[in-house]
């Protein structure tokens, strides 16, 4: 792994644990605050609003990442593709919001809470500006950080002094939606000054079909999640709504810490592809490794603590949220080894027609099952999610059949140090146990969970002389 690409990592993963730091200093106080029905007011405006949202981005981020790392060395072709984009957000976010707001107007059915989709206008429209795919193209990760991390701060802080009791829940979409716009200005402002506009060879119709795969690929989580989520609204109710969408922000909020390998390696991986398939493979194999690495322990150990998480999160209210977010837990393990295939190989490798057809016709059975089967069964949100990590399992399954029979593509799922990361995470089970059992105190049996688990997990990487940890222990001592 290269110097350049560990500093992007880390600049990438500071980023990312403030991301999560955030929500965890936030979230409890909001919770709190705003109260469990009007978090889930918001919980199901917001799932409508982000149908209209996706096709506002249009899924340009996915692809723009992948042309801009191919095309930054070229002036002329990455000015075009720039251009062309940017042209095709305007049209796209502009029109997404007219049809947005005529919805809002017409539609009866969201009379309640019509206030809070009107301001979740705001993120439709700083779509616009949103060029953060052109800064991650150029692995422009420290201006990315600093920025956001600057924004973020100002965020808590208007947090805190705006949102005091219930009734002040529109002033926490305000500054979530004043959040998006001027991090996705000041993106587009600095970025302006590598990339300039040339219209002359603007080539629309050219990007529209890669976009439109791009789309079905970024927004996959909107046909699970987002369907989920409106499904238990409609038949369930709110209350079930909160405990399905507290789980998934927990999870949600580790995936993306996890995934920082993922989204910091595509620049440089679709560099190899073309250049040195040698390095593209060994690179994605040391990717993988250190992908699951962390993915296996975290997973295991938010299942274990799931209680005392909830807990410390949103108090009382979300204790019987336990069982979703354990099964939140086993989908997380399965959907990030899912995630890494598609993007880092399968995207990578321009196979996007395949990908979409798979995600489309998943997305439809995940939309029959939520709308159609199981509520004439049984519907909860543990369900709801027990049912997704079954269809993406099956996605995953069909994904490494395709690149191991049709791409014979020389790729390893599992491997000896796999395994190593995986029972030794599994094992955090059996601590836990002992733990409890010679502990009474719930608080101080979390922070031992924590502690010796990390400490064991820590001694089984050196006993197996793990490789990552010895580069990880040198790079320390320089």
């Amino acid at each position: 792994m290269s110097k350049s690409l560990f500093r992007n990592i880390i600049a990438k993963l500071i980023l990312n644990i403030f991301n999560i730091c955030v929500p965890l200093i936030v979230s409890p106080y909001i919770l709190r605050v705003i109260g469990i029905e009007n978090i889930g007011k918001i919980n199901y405006a917001e799932s409508i609003y982000t149908y209209f949202f996706a096709f506002a981005s249009m899924g340009i981020y996915q692809y723009g990442v992948r042309e801009v790392s191919k095309l930054k060395q070229n002036k002329d072709k990455l000015e075009s593709f720039f251009t062309s984009c940017f042209i095709i957000s305007l049209i796209g976010s502009i029109s997404i919001l007219i049809i947005y707001f005529s919805f809002i107007i017409s539609s009866s059915n969201v009379s309640s809470f019509k206030f809070i989709l009107f301001i979740y206008g705001i993120n439709i429209f700083s779509n616009v500006f949103y060029v953060e795919w052109a800064n991650e193209g150029f692995e422009n990760y420290n201006f990315i950080t600093i920025k956001t991390i600057t924004l973020r701060i100002i965020y808590i802080i208007g947090i805190f002094l705006f949102v005091k009791k219930s009734s002040d829940f529109l002033n926490y979409i305000i500054i979530n939606s004043l959040f998006m716009f001027f991090n996705n200005l000041f993106s587009f402002i600095v970025i302006k000054k590598k990339i300039k506009f040339n219209f002359k060879k603007i080539r629309i119709k050219k990007h529209i079909k890669y976009l439109l795969a791009g789309f079905i690929i970024s927004n996959w989580g909107i046909f699970f999640y987002q369907v989920d989520k409106t499904s238990l609204g409609l038949y369930i109710g709110d209350l079930e709504v909160s405990i399905y969408s507290v789980s998934n922000i927990i999870t949600f909020m580790l995936i993306t810490l996890i995934q920082t390998l993922v989204t910091v390696s595509i620049p440089r991986l679709t560099n190899h592809v073309y250049e040195d398939k040698g390095k593209y493979i060994n690179l994605l194999n040391k990717i993988y490794k250190v992908y699951l690495m962390i993915t296996f322990p975290v997973s295991i150990g938010v299942f274990i603590l799931s209680k005392e998480i909830l807990f410390l999160y949103g108090g009382k209210e979300y204790l019987n949220a336990s069982t979703t977010l354990r099964i939140f837990c086993i989908f997380m393990i399965i959907s990030n080894i899912e995630i890494f295939i598609r993007n880092q190989i399968l995207y990578v490798n321009n196979k996007e027609k395949f990908i979409s057809i798979l995600l489309i016709c998943f997305s439809i059975s995940n939309i029959i099952f939520d709308f159609i089967i199981l509520p004439k069964l049984y519907f909860n949100s543990n369900i709801a999610i027990l049912k997704t990590t079954i269809l993406i399992l099956l996605l995953l399954i069909c994904e490494v059949f395709y690149i191991k029979k049709i791409m014979k593509f020389k790729f390893f799922i599992v491997n000896k140090s796999i395994l190593i990361y995986f029972i030794s995470s599994v094992s955090f089970i059996i601590v836990n146990w002992i733990i409890k059992i010679i502990v009474i105190n719930t608080f101080i049996q979390f922070v031992l969970t924590i502690i010796i688990c990390f400490i064991y997990y820590l001694i089984i990487l050196i006993i197996f002389k793990d490789e990552f940890l010895k580069k990880l222990i040198n790079k320390a001592k320089q």
